[in-house]
Order: C-alpha cells, then structure tokens, then sequence
C-alpha cells in the first residue's frame, strides 16, 4: 500500500471519530434554540474535547495534566542543567587555581 494512501485513510478515520464524538455529545444531548446557542455549547465542548479528555497520543492523560507534568519536567531540567553548569564553573576555577597555584610553585 501506498504511504500517502495510509496517511490519508487514518485522517479520515481520525476525522470521522471526532464528528461521531460531537454528534454524541451536543447533538444528541440539546435542543438548540438559536445559533449562538450552539456556539457557544461548541466552544464549551471543544475547550473540554481538547484540554480534559484523555487522549491516546498522551497515553491515556488529559493535556491539561500532560502539559503540568511537562512544565514541571522542564523546570527540574533546567534546575539541574543551572547547577551542572554552575558546578563545572567552580570546577574549572578550582581547577585554573590549582594550575595557577602549581605554575606558580614550578617557577
């Protein structure tokens, strides 16, 4: 099978589950009464689709917990990416004292 054909088929599918998803969940659910109704409801229901359903992509969590646990294993990182950084500088000015310290003794 050709890659593009497999690629366009999941879209689809992929497509289709998420309509299916809508219509169960508004459609099936409320009696509109006008179109800003549905707007709004639509707005609603995508801010939840979207941030607080769990998703297969981030094995079963919902964003908003994926984006918590990210942010909060950026910041560890970057935590310890500061204090390597800042370790490898002490290092290394001990390391040129001591060079100093024995150039200066050689002499």
């Amino acid at each position: 099978m050709d890659y593009q054909y497999k690629e366009k088929t999941y879209i689809y599918l992929k497509i289709v589950q998420l309509i299916s998803n809508f219509k169960n969940d508004m459609l099936d659910v409320h009696l509109f009464e006008d179109i800003s109704q549905v707007h709004l409801l639509t707005g609603e229901w995508i801010k939840d689709y979207n941030g607080k359903r769990p998703h297969e992509a981030l094995e079963g969590i919902t964003p908003e917990r994926y984006e918590k646990e990210f942010s909060s294993k950026q910041a560890c990182l970057e935590e310890q990416k500061k204090s390597s950084n800042q370790w490898s500088e002490k290092r290394e000015g001990y390391r040129v004292k001591k060079v100093n310290h024995l150039s200066v003794r050689k002499k």
